[in-house]
C-alpha cells in the first residue's frame, strides 16, 4: 500500500473512483443527467390523455341518442300530446239524485233479547233452533227441574210447618186471654192478688208478640213458596214476544248463568229492523229528522231500501270521528219478501228529496255525457281513452236523454273513459287526460 493513501477515507476512494469514471465515459454522464432531467416537474399543459378522450366520446354518444329518443317519442305523439277533457261512463240507478253525502251502515233490531232463567240452573232440553219463529209465550227450552222441585216441596213444608205455629200461638193467645180475665175478677173481688193479676197480663201480651212472629214467619214461608213455585214454572223458558231465534248460547247439558250477556239464546224481532249510519262528524250539521235516504246492503246490491232518519245520537266515536245516525226503513210490499238479518253492512246514501221506490228496483242504466257523443253518419260513437292515453271509436246504440246525459243500450262498460268533449280529436290521437 502507498504510504501517501494510508491518511485517506474509504468514502473519500469511492467518490474519487466514480469521478475518473464519469470522465472516461462520457455515455454514463448523458444517462445521469436525463436521468435527473425526469424528476423535473413540467410547468406546461400536457395533451389529453387517451381516457379522458373516451370519455368526451362517450358524453356526445349519449346526447345524441337521447335526442334520437326524444325525435321518436314526438313522431309517437307522446310529445305534444293534445289535451282532452275525459269523463267516466256512468252506471246510473233510476229514482237516484245525486246524493248529498254517503256514509256505511248496518242493520239492527230494535227489539232484541237474550233469554236467560231467573236462577241458574242446568239445561236439560232445547226446543228451538237457529232461525226459527217464535210466537209470544212459546216454550223454547227446559232447565233440569230437579233441584226446583226440591225447593219446592222444602217451601210447602216450610209453610205447614209455620202455620202449626200460628195456630199454637193462637191458642196460647187465648188461655193467656183467659187467665187473665179470672185473675182481674179475682183481684177486683178482693178474692185474688194484685201480682196475679199483673203477671196475667204479662202473659196475655207475650202471648200477642208470639202469634204475631208465628203469623210473620207465615207470611215469609208463603213468600218463599211462590218464588218456589215461580222458578219451577221459570224453569220453561218462553219466548217474550215474537221474534226469530237468532243465535244459540247452549246446548243440553250446559250449566246456564244468569250473568250479563249469557243465557240459552237470543231473539230478535226481525219486524223492527233499523240501519245505524255513521256519518262523519263533518256532516251531521246536515243531517235532519224525517230525512230520506236510499240504503243499499252489501248482500242485496240489486235492492234499494228507502228509509227515514228517525234519531241522532248524541255522542260521537272519537277514534272513528262518526255518530250514529238511526235510520227506520219504509215498510213496502216490494221488500216484504227480502231476507234481512241483523248484522248486515251497506252503503246509506242521504239525499234532498224521496227515493224513487220504484224506480230503485229497476237495472241501473249506462249513461255519457250528451257531448261525447260523436255522430258518424248514420252511427253513433265515443271516443274511449286506454290507460297510455290512446283515443278509440267505439261504437253505441242511444236510448234516450236523461237531463244532460244519454242513456246508453250498447256501449262500453261504467267506469270506461271517454272524451267528453271529441271536438278536433279522432281516433288513433294520443291524448293527455284533463278531468272535468
Amino acid at each position: 500500500m502507498n504510504p501517501a493513501t494510508q491518511d485517506v477515507m474509504p468514502d473519500e476512494v469511492d467518490q474519487a473512483r466514480r469521478k475518473d469514471a464519469l470522465m472516461k465515459d462520457p455515455i454514463a454522464t448523458n444517462d445521469l443527467t436525463g436521468d435527473l432531467a425526469s424528476l423535473k416537474i413540467a410547468r406546461t399543459p400536457e395533451t389529453p390523455s387517451k381516457s379522458r378522450r373516451t370519455y368526451l366520446w362517450i358524453a356526445v354518444a349519449v346526447v345524441a341518442i337521447a335526442g334520437g329518443a326524444a325525435a321518436f317519442l314526438t313522431s309517437r305523439g307522446t310529445l305534444g300530446a293534445k289535451t282532452a277533457e275525459t269523463a267516466l261512463v256512468l252506471s246510473v240507478q233510476p229514482g237516484q239524485e245525486a246524493p248529498l253525502f254517503v256514509a256505511t251502515g248496518t242493520v239492527t233490531a230494535a227489539t232484541t233479547d237474550t233469554l236467560a232463567p231467573r236462577t241458574p240452573g242446568r239445561l236439560a232440553k232445547r226446543l228451538v233452533d237457529e232461525g226459527d219463529e217464535v210466537a209470544p209465550g212459546q216454550a223454547v227450552a227446559e232447565l233440569d227441574p230437579t233441584d226446583l222441585k226440591l225447593a219446592l216441596n222444602q217451601a210447602r213444608a216450610d209453610l205447614a210447618s209455620a202455620d202449626a205455629r200460628v195456630g199454637t200461638a193462637r191458642a196460647a193467645e187465648k188461655s193467656a186471654e183467659v187467665r187473665a180475665a179470672r185473675a182481674q175478677r179475682l183481684f177486683q173481688a178482693n178474692a185474688g192478688t194484685e201480682s196475679a193479676a199483673v203477671d196475667s197480663g204479662i202473659d196475655l201480651e207475650s202471648a200477642h208478640a208470639q202469634l204475631r212472629a208465628a203469623t210473620a214467619d207465615f207470611g215469609q214461608s208463603q213468600a218463599r213458596l211462590e218464588t218456589a213455585q215461580r222458578n219451577l214454572a221459570d224453569a220453561t223458558l218462553r219466548a217474550p214476544f215474537h221474534a226469530v231465534v237468532v243465535r244459540v248460547l247452549a246446548q243440553p247439558g250446559d250449566f246456564v248463568s244468569t250473568a250479563p250477556g249469557q243465557g240459552v239464546m237470543q231473539l230478535a224481532d226481525l219486524s223492527s229492523l233499523e240501519v245505524d249510519a255513521e256519518v262523519a262528524e263533518a256532516n251531521l250539521r246536515r243531517v235532519t229528522l224525517r230525512m230520506p235516504v236510499e240504503v243499499r246492503l252489501d248482500a242485496l246490491t240489486s235492492q234499494g231500501l228507502v228509509g227515514h232518519v228517525f234519531s241522532i245520537r248524541p255522542s260521537v266515536d272519537v277514534a272513528k270521528a262518526t255518530a250514529i245516525v238511526k235510520v227506520r226503513l219504509d215498510p213496502s210490499p216490494a221488500t216484504a219478501h227480502l231476507s234481512l238479518f241483523p248484522g248486515m253492512n251497506g252503503r246509506v246514501t242521504f239525499v234532498a228529496h224521496e227515493p224513487d221506490a220504484q224506480g230503485l228496483n229497476k237495472a241501473p242504466t249506462l249513461e255519457v255525457p250528451s257531448a261525447a257523443i260523436v255522430h258518424e253518419g248514420a252511427e253513433s260513437q265515443v271516443l274511449t281513452v286506454d290507460k297510455d292515453g290512446r283515443v278509440k271509436a267505439v261504437k253505441v246504440v242511444t236510448a234516450g236523454a236523461d237531463g244532460d246525459r244519454v242513456v246508453l243500450k250498447e256501449g262500453p262498460q261504467a267506469g270506461t273513459t271517454i272524451v267528453s268533449h271529441p271536438d278536433g280529436i279522432k281516433s288513433g290521437d294520443r291524448i293527455q287526460q284533463k278531468s272535468n
